[in-house]
């Protein structure tokens, strides 16, 4: 439950993805990404809201290998996205 002053992670759009955090140190590493980059992290966001299995870009976003996970699990690299 979200506590008064808590910062609230905006709903998807309309065909977009509902992120979801993960465990406690991603949501700490997500967190630390929103102080120390917040322009390149609310891009990176938008861009996994919008279209998470993108391979266009395998430099910057993959799917990650390995693993018996039942979900995908796709990583992006986050600074200035050109």
């Amino acid at each position: 439950m979200a506590k008064r002053g808590e910062r609230v992670a905006p709903p998807p759009r309309p065909g977009g993805w509902d992120l979801r955090i993960g465990d406690k140190a991603a949501a700490d590493g997500w967190e630390d990404l929103c102080r120390q980059a917040p322009g390149p992290t609310r891009e990176a966001f938008e861009v996994l809201e919008r279209a998470p299995r993108d391979a266009s870009r395998p430099h910057r976003q993959h799917r990650l290998a390995g693993g018996l996970e039942r979900l995908e699990q796709w990583q992006l690299e986050v600074r200035e996205w050109k």
